[in-house]
Parts: structure tokens; sequence; C-alpha cells
């Protein structure tokens, strides 16, 4: 299990260990804290001693010290030090340890920051070099200081002696080459020495770092240049002033301030700014932000004369990618891009302002140049152009048509919409005139029938629908409900017709039906009949009448054909 340590060092103690002769240790004393309370228990720790307080900057003095499973009792911890014989490590300059901890037993080391500072310790240490003074005279060590020394010809001056003691002219010839306590004239590098002036001075020529050929007035070869505030209230800057420039046009810094890293333009008396970049960082190296407070700033990418607050142009001869913005994002239900203002929203062709694409502030969108296209209140899509459709959803039973303003909407038949009201009578005679068939179609090569436009535009113009070309384009099928319905009516008024004949065909047939049942009769039984006949002529006897052939004849009643 990994445990984070947080370390407070809340006192520091810096002594040097008696013994019967002095050596290069220390002891030294911390606290730490883990997660608000003081730990128990056995840490690993690591000392590096640096000569600058911010972690990961200076250069690193003497050796590494690791020490392994320092006990640790209510977060206080001591532990010896000795970065052994170093001249440059306690030369009286600022020092300061790097510290990094971990629990014993392995995980990975936290590094304190900042650096620790050493302070001066209060039992003044001889110095190990010291010594060396000795050789004066081994019988007369210290008897001879500086307050003693009166007056010293310059060109017996050959060790080191305060400058406050020195009296005369010291000949060039013996003052000895390449010390580093003081700076000689001349071009070749002097090695090894260093200066600190705290007044003011000039350069009348340039001035190189790490380099002998400066080539501008302040020339850096190599990294780390660096400005440091020396109070927490002043905030360390860079500024430049082109003394040709107009009144309030010539004078720019840019300077850190808590959390920010500010870019402003300065008046002549430098007595205000106007930030035009912030930069702003969340906490150790995250930026937060990029911004551009100024009221009237305007940012070009690809042009020197943005026409918007923010211009990107990837147009000319100096064009080379193929996305001139991109905007992505992997974090799940992110806003891909938010745009909020009171006109509309543009995407238009290079270098013609207008839009190809407009989102207005009420949620309408126009695809298309529509010059002169005002949207309803309703609209929320306007397309010009063809509209390409790849899939419908399915279970649909709503037909939708186009409004005389193209607007897709519900098929309506109501009278509110209707002028110019007339009878349309063609029926049968119009549905015998149109040619149903088969065929392919040329763009999906797909199987199909129906109607051919052209023809039915021949038999009834109202029945097809012309482009903007005013060519026949494609054929009204729900219009032809209309004709159907006059060819209904014109077939039910035609079997009506047959019906009634019918019927007065069925009367006569039973008519003859009863006369060829009494013709039955007499055929079958003709002397009754001839009885009867005598008894109606009072008892004669008729002539015998000649023999007769009768034919029955049977009538079948059948509907007439359609």
């Amino acid at each position: 299990m990994k445990t984070r340590i947080f370390l407070s060092f809340v006192l520091l103690l810096f002594s040097i260990t008696q013994a019967m002769a002095q050596t290069t240790a220390f002891t030294y004393q911390g606290k730490l804290t883990e997660g608000g309370s003081a730990p128990n228990g056995n840490y690993d720790l690591t000392f590096q001693l640096f000569d600058t307080s911010t972690v990961g900057s200076g250069a690193q003095l003497g050796a590494t010290l690791n020490l392994n499973s320092v006990p640790v009792s209510s977060g206080v911890f001591t532990v010896q030090l000795d970065f052994g014989a170093c001249p440059s490590c306690f030369n009286g300059a600022n020092r300061f340890l790097e510290i990094a901890v971990r629990p014993s037993g392995g995980g990975s080391f936290s590094t304190l920051s900042p650096r620790q500072p050493i302070s001066s310790t209060p039992y003044a240490v001889r110095s190990v070099s010291a010594a060396t003074a000795d050789g004066l005279s081994l019988s007369c060590a210290s008897c001879v200081t500086s307050a003693q020394i009166q007056n010293v010809q310059g060109s017996q001056v050959t060790g080191a002696v305060a400058g406050s003691q020195i009296n005369g002219t010291i000949p060039v010839a013996s003052v000895p080459a390449g010390s580093a306590s003081y700076i000689q004239n001349g071009t070749a590098q002097q090695a090894s020495s260093a200066f600190n002036i705290s007044g003011n001075g000039v350069i009348g020529g340039r001035l190189g770092v790490n380099t002998s050929n400066p080539q501008y007035a302040v020339h850096v070869v190599g990294q780390d240049v660096r400005v440091e505030s020396n109070t927490v209230n002043t905030f360390p800057r860079f500024s430049w002033n082109f003394t040709g420039g107009g009144s309030h046009e010539k004078k720019w810094q840019a300077y850190a301030a808590p959390l920010t890293l500010n870019f402003s333009a300065l008046t002549d008396f430098e007595n205000f700014e106007d930030i035009w970049m912030q930069v702003k960082r969340r906490n150790l190296t995250n930026i937060e932000s990029i911004t551009f407070p100024s009221y009237g700033s305007i940012v070009g990418v690809g042009t020197n004369s943005p026409q918007a607050k923010l211009h990107v142009s990837d147009i000319g001869t100096n064009a080379f990618r193929p996305t001139a913005l991109r905007v992505e994002s992997d974090y799940s239900g992110a806003i891909l891009a938010s745009f909020g203002a009171i006109g509309p929203f543009q995407i238009d062709a290079p270098g013609i302002p207008g839009g190809r694409l407009n989102v207005y502030g009420n949620g309408t969108v126009i695809l298309g140049d529509c010059v002169g296209c005002f949207p309803g209140v309703s609209d929320r899509l306007i397309v010009n152009g063809t509209t390409r459709i790849v899939s419908l959803g399915s279970g649909g039973s709503t037909s939708l048509c186009r409004n005389g303003s193209g607007q897709i909407s519900a098929c309506s038949s109501s009278l509110r919409y209707k002028n110019n009201i007339a009878n349309f009578s063609s029926g049968l005679s119009l549905l015998n005139r149109l040619r149903p068939v088969t065929f392919d179609w040329k763009d999906s090569r797909a199987h199909d029938l129906g109607l051919v436009a052209e023809e039915v535009a021949a038999a009834e113009p109202l029945l097809v629908t012309r482009n903007e070309k005013g060519e026949v384009e494609g054929v009204k099928y729900d219009r032809l409900s209309a004709v159907f319905i006059n060819a209904f009516k014109e077939q039910q008024n035609q079997i009506e017709q047959q019906q009634a004949q019918i019927k007065a065909q069925d009367k006569a047939l039973g008519a003859l039906r009863t006369q060829l049942a009494s013709l039955e009769q007499a055929v079958r039984h003709p002397r009754t009949q001839q009885g009867a006949t005598v008894s109606k002529l009072g008892g004669r006897r008729p002539r015998r009448a000649r023999r007769q052939s009768i034919s029955v004849i049977t009538l079948n009643s059948r509907p007439a054909p359609n």
C-alpha cells in the first residue's frame, strides 16, 4: 500500500558534533506530518545539497546521502549528515537541502518543495583551509593581525591582504593572473571568477554571457535566464520601449504575478496598462486558461488583418492544411463547442461572408445560399437545394406534403386552403387513356411499375408535377383517387341500369313461363280439354281437328352479360 507523505519542517537545527577534533559531519533534525498527524515508524531519507531553493534548478554540491530505516517518533527524526571534504559545499554562499522520503521497505520517494535553507551555525567552525595561515610562522601563529600592518609596499604584496590595509600602487606584474578575487581587464575568459556589484553600472558596448563575441546589446548563450522579484509585492518583468513610436504606442511589458503571466501595453508614463493576454495556472505546471481580456482584442490565425474576435484563415498561396480548425474532446458528455450570440451562427464560402449555413438565435437553421429567405416564426429548418435522405424510419402512418411556402407540412384538403372550386368529371375515359408499365430506374437499376409522366400529362396535365424548368417531372399518384371516384360512379350507374334491365326481363320471363305451363298442360291432356270444349258447345261434338305437332319450349332465365 502506498503512503503519501507530507513533510512540514517546523524545526531546523544545524550544529556541529563536538569531538576531540572538528569533522565535516553535522546534526540535522526535522519533523514529518502524514495526513495532518505525526507518524511513528522507520522511513528512508535522501539528502542532497544545492545552491538554489527551487526543486529542479541549480547545481548539486557534494554527494547524495541515503539514510535507510531512520526512526521517527511523533514525527521527529534526527540524522547525522556528512558531505565530506567538499570545498564548494560550505564556502559562505547560500545552501539548501533537498530531502526525499518514503516508508521503509520500498515505494517511491516524495521530494520536498521548496528546498530547506541551511542557516549559520551558532558555533563557529574553524576553516579546514585556515591551517595554511599557520605557515607564516609556526612559533608565531596569529601573532600578526591586519590591524598591526600599517604600511606595505605594493611590490611586496604576494599573499591575501585586506583591501583597507593596502596603500600605494600594486604593479601589474605583481597581480596574479587568473585570480577569482577580482575581475581583470582583458578579452580572454577569466576562469573561476565572479563579481557582485551593489551600485549602478554602464556598459558602453555589448554584454555577452557565455560568449566572447556578443552580437547584440545583451547576448546570452545557453539557458536559464531568470528575472526574480526581491519582495512579495513586486512582480518580475520584462519591458520594451520603442523610441520611434507615437504617443502611448511604444511601451510593452510581460510580468509574472501570483498564478498568472501577463502581457500588457503601457502608457508612456507607465501609470496604466491594458492586459491583452493572460496565462493562468491552476497548480504545479497545469495551465488553466489563456485569455485575451482586453475589450477590443481580436486574434488572427493565418492572417494579419483579422475581421472578427477570432479569425482563422488558411487560404491563398500559403494554405497547406487540409483542416483549418479542429475541435475535439474525449470527455464523456462534453459539449464539443458552444456558441452564443444575438445574431446568427454562419458557415460561409472562403472570402464570402453570408453563410452556406445559418443558425439563428431562435433555433432556425438555413442550409444553402438562400438570398431573400425570411424564416417564419415556426420555421426551424430551411433547405435551399436538393435534400438526400439515406434511410427512413419505419412504422409511419402520416403523409407529408410541401405547401406553397416550400414548407414540409401535413397533407391538407380543407376548404380553408382552397379557391376556385369546380367539378372534375373525368373518370373511366381518362383511366382508359393511361398505360401502366414496368421499368428499371436508371440510377439504382431497381425494377418497378407505374405510369409514364409524359403520357399522363398528355391525358390530364393536372396529374403531373413539373420542375423549375417547366419540364414534366412526376405523377401525382395521390390525385388519381379523384379520377377513381368518378370512374367508380360511372361503373355504379352502369350497374344500376343493368340491374333495372334484369328486373324487367325477369318479369317478362315469368309471364312466358305461365303461358308455357298452360300449353304444356294442353298437350299432355288433349281429351279433357276437348270434353270441356263440347260442354261449352251444348253437347255437340266438334269436328275432329287435324293432328298438330306441338313442340315444347323450355325457357330458362339468366342474367344479362356485363
